[in-house]
């Protein structure tokens, strides 16, 4: 987990943080693995690795924790397409946290992933077509960069609506680049905003990728720039972001 460096003010707080990370909790045990920090400016990041373990419970069915503990954090999820975010959903859910998960594929391609339809939200409006071109061999960055950038806006505009007549879940955990106005209004109802990056840091990324490109004379887009400023703006205003590695999260702080 990545944690923007705002939200340490000092040595103390750091230290506090290991110190909580510690701690036992009733219905897990984590195990400490490290820790990196940044002696970079106020922009730089500091990051924790720990595993939650659950401990083994005979008997209990799908609901129950929910039955015996009524308030259980509440989770809502934004993802485009799938990647990782059922599987979590699944686990959040056999947990008793998730309320929704909001997705930009149809319903029809995500009822094989297990998850009750009811806890389901779909926005398939851009992202179906762009499936159907790439599947019609229609690979043309002059036509899925446009596609790309109007479905972040609009499936964020859309979450956003959905969410704000509903009370407002403790943490909201988006795939990057899927809710800038939706995690702020978020933050300023009191929840938390979780980046998930499945990656590197996105500049980390173009720029790795344009070095190979120039290496072996590649000639096209790596990325529609305003994904990249969208990106970096949520990095910024995001509560904390989780990414899948120690390379991962060593992008971030070079990037700072």
């Amino acid at each position: 987990i990545v944690i923007p460096q705002r939200h340490f003010h000092s040595v103390a707080q750091r230290r506090n943080l290991r110190e909580n990370v510690r701690a036992p909790h009733p219905s897990r045990t984590l195990r400490w693995v490290g820790m990196y920090t940044s002696t970079q400016p106020p922009s730089a990041v500091a990051c924790f690795f720990c595993i939650s373990i659950p401990q083994r419970s005979e008997g209990i069915c799908k609901n129950e924790a929910s039955k015996r503990r009524p308030n259980l954090m509440r989770v809502v999820q934004t993802v485009f397409g799938v990647f990782h975010h059922f599987e979590l959903a699944r686990e959040l859910d056999r947990r008793g946290h998730l309320r929704t998960l909001y997705s930009t594929y149809p319903w029809f391609r995500l009822k094989r992933e297990g998850i009750a339809h009811e806890k389901v939200k779909t926005y398939p409006w851009f992202h179906t077509p762009e499936m159907a071109l790439l599947k019609a061999g229609l690979n043309v960055h002059w036509m899925r960069d446009p596609l790309n950038y109007a479905n972040a806006l609009a499936f964020d505009g859309w979450t956003s609506r959905r969410l704000r007549d509903l009370p407002a879940p403790d943490v909201l955990i988006a795939l990057s680049g899927s809710s800038l106005k939706t995690g702020r209004e978020i933050q300023a109802r009191g929840g938390r905003m979780v980046c998930d990056r499945g990656s590197s840091h996105h500049s980390y990324q173009h720029e790795l990728v344009a070095e190979e490109y120039a290496r072996w004379g590649v000639e096209r887009p790596i990325a529609d720039p305003r994904d990249i400023r969208r990106e970096e703006e949520i990095y910024g205003m995001a509560d904390a972001i989780t990414v899948p590695s120690h390379f991962a999260a060593r992008s971030f702080i070079e990037m700072g």
